[in-house]
C-alpha cells in the first residue's frame, strides 16, 4: 500500500473510538485467511485467528495457558519462527510442519515501542498444504496427460477425420486389414453388428479405400427411417407426374446419385418385402428403374448394407427374401461388440478425449479411477455411446480434470458393486452363511476388495438356484446385462 495510504488509514484510526478501532482490529484478524499469532516480549500468548487454530492444530487451552517457549518443550509444535525473533530481535521465516500434517510458511516480525523496546512479536502463517496439494495435483496431472500421450501414439487411426477407425485390438487390426483387401472389388458387403459399434464409419472406410473415392460419391441412407412409400423412390428415383406431389422434372434415386460411388443401406433388414424384389434386379442386373418411368437406367454403384438384426432369423420368418441375402452375403464382416473388446475403450477414450479437448479448446486430463470404470462398464450403445460420454465429461466437468464423480448417474450405478448389506439382504431364507475369515480380511485390499468377494459369493448362489439367467437378474434386482457382464468378470 502506498505511504498516502497507510497515513490515511492510521488517521483514521486515530479517529475511532478506542473500542471501534479494537474492534475492526479483532475483524481484521479473525477473517484473514492465513494464520496470525501474537505474543508478548515474554513468548506469552496475546492473539491468534481460528485460521491459526486451523493451521496449527494447536487448542485455545495450549495457547492461553503455555508460553511459545513451552509449546515447543512440550512437543506440541516442531519449531518455532517467533522465538527465532524473540531471541534476535529480527524478522525471521521459516517453513514448519505441524504434527496434524499441514505444512505453513511462518514469518515472524518484532514489534518495538518508541523507546526501541522489544514488546510484541506477529507471526503470519500461511497454509502451504493446500498450494502443495495444487502442484502434486498439477504433477499428476501433467503425468497422467504424459502417459495418456504416450498410449495414444500407439493407437491405429484408419481413415479420414470425422470418419476414423479407431482401434488397438487384434480382432479390429484383422478386421481393417479385411476391408483394405476388398475396398477395390465391387462385390457386396454386409456389415454386422450391434447398433452403434461403427458399421457407418467402416462402410465409409472401404469407400475412401477404393478407387471409388475419387470418381463418386459416398452415399448413405437409412432403410428403416423411411416410410415404405417413400423409400423406392428414394432409391429409384421417379419420374414427372409419377404420383401426386412428384417433381415437374422428376428426381433422380440414391443409386443414380451414387453412380460410380458406393451406396450404403444402413438397416437393410427393414427394407419391405415389395422393394427387394427389386433391389435383387439392380444387383443382379446393375440397372434401376425409376418409379413411372419405362426405360432401364444403367447404374454403376458398390452396395455395402448393414444390419444389426439377425437376417438368417428374418429369412425363416419370410420378412426377408432368401435370394436377396445370398446376394448382399458375397464378404460379411461382423464387428463385435464394444465390451468384447476392452483393449479398444482404452484407445477410443482417449481419442475422444483428444478430440473434444481440441473442439471445445479446453485441456482435460482424465483420473486414473475414471479411465479404471469406463474400462469395467459394459457401453451397451457401443461407440456412439462412448463417444458421448466423453463429450458430454468434456463439456460438464469443472476445472482441468475429469474425475469419477463426473460420470453420468446411469453408469456409475452399473459400474458400483453390491453393497455388503445389500449383499446379504439379498440372500433367500436357508440360503449358506457367507464368511470371511479374519486371515482373508489381512490380505484383503481394502473394503471395495470385501465387497466384490462377497458380491461374488451372492452371485454364485443365485446362478445354481435361479434359472434361466433373466430370472437370475429379476431376483438379484439388477439388468440382465449387469448380470452377464458380473458374471464374465468373475469368471462363474
Amino acid at each position: 500500500m502506498p505511504i498516502a495510504g497507510v497515513k490515511g488509514m492510521v488517521r483514521r484510526l486515530h479517529e475511532m473510538t478506542p473500542g471501534e478501532a479494537e474492534l475492526l482490529l479483532q475483524h481484521l484478524i479473525e477473517n484473514a485467511y492465513d494464520g496470525i499469532y501474537i505474543t508478548d516480549a515474554e513468548g506469552r500468548t496475546e492473539w491468534y485467528n481460528q485460521a491459526f487454530l486451523r493451521i496449527s492444530g494447536l487448542s485455545p487451552e495450549q495457547l492461553d495457558n503455555h508460553t511459545v517457549h513451552q509449546l515447543l518443550a512440550n512437543g506440541w509444535i516442531p519449531n518455532s519462527c517467533v522465538i527465532k525473533t524473540l531471541e534476535s530481535g529480527q524478522s525471521a521465516n521459516e517453513i514448519i510442519k505441524y504434527y496434524n500434517g499441514s505444512e505453513a510458511l511462518v514469518t515472524s516480525v518484532p514489534v518495538y515501542n518508541d523507546d526501541g523496546r522489544l514488546i510484541r512479536v506477529i507471526a503470519n502463517v500461511r497454509d502451504l498444504s493446500e498450494l502443495n496439494r495444487l502442484r502434486r495435483e498439477l504433477e499428476r496431472s501433467q503425468q497422467i496427460r504424459a502417459i495418456q500421450s504416450q498410449t495414444l501414439e500407439k493407437v491405429t487411426v484408419a481413415g479420414q477425420e470425422g470418419k476414423s477407425f479407431v482401434y488397438q485390438s487384434d480382432t479390429m487390426e484383422k478386421i481393417v486389414d479385411l476391408a483394405m483387401r476388398i475396398a477395390n472389388f465391387n462385390t457386396p458387403v454386409l456389415l454386422l453388428g450391434e447398433s452403434g459399434v461403427g458399421k457407418d464409419v467402416l462402410a465409409h472406410f472401404i469407400h475412401q479405400l477404393s478407387e471409388r473415392s475419387r470418381t463418386g460419391s459416398f452415399v448413405k441412407i437409412n432403410c428403416g427411417a423411411i416410410p415404405e412409400n417413400l423409400l423406392e423412390s428414394e432409391l429409384f428415383g421417379y419420374e414427372a407426374g409419377a404420383f401426386t406431389g412428384a417433381r415437374q422434372k422428376g428426381k433422380p434415386g440414391l443409386f443414380e446419385v451414387a453412380h460410380q460411388g458406393t451406396l450404403f443401406l444402413d438397416e437393410i433388414g427393414e427394407i419391405p418385402l415389395s422393394i427387394q424384389v427389386k433391389l435383387l434386379g439392380v444387383l443382379q442386373d446393375g440397372k434401376i428403374q425409376r418409379v413411372g418411368g419405362l426405360t432401364p437406367i444403367d447404374i454403376d454403384a458398390r452396395v455395402i448394407t448393414a444390419t444389426n438384426a439377425n437376417l438368417l432369423q428374418l429369412v425363416q420368418e419370410r420378412r426377408f427374401r432368401k435370394d436377396l441375402y445370398y446376394r448382399i452375403n458375397v464378404i460379411s464382416i461382423s464387428i463385435p461388440p464394444l465390451r468384447e473388446r476392452p483393449e479398444d475403450i482404452l484407445a477410443l477414450i482417449l481419442f475422444f478425449l483428444k478430440e473434444f479437448n481440441q473442439k471445445y479448446h479446453s485441456n482435460k486430463t482424465m483420473d486414473a479411477q475414471l479411465i479404471k470404470a469406463m474400462l469395467e462398464y459394459s457401453w451397451p450403445g457401443n461407440v456412439r455411446e462412448l463417444r458421448n460420454t466423453v463429450e458430454r465429461l468434456v463439456v460438464v466437468s469443472e476445472g482441468d480434470h475429469i474425475g469419477l464423480d463426473d460420470l453420468p448417474e446411469p453408469i456409475q450405478e452399473e459400474i458400483r458393486p453390491l453393497g455388503v448389506r445389500e449383499a446379504l439382504e439379498a440372500m433367500p431364507q436357508g440360503a449358506p452363511d457367507i464368511q470371511i475369515s479374519m486371515q482373508q480380511l489381512q490380505h484383503a485390499e481394502g473394503l471395495r476388495h470385501i465387497m466384490e468377494r462377497l458380491e461374488k459369493e451372492v452371485l454364485a448362489y443365485y446362478l445354481q438356484r435361479y434359472r434361466p439367467l433373466k430370472v437370475c437378474a429379476e431376483r438379484l434386482g439388477i439388468d440382465l446385462s449387469t448380470l452377464m457382464r458380473k458374471k464374465k468378470r468373475y469368471g462363474l
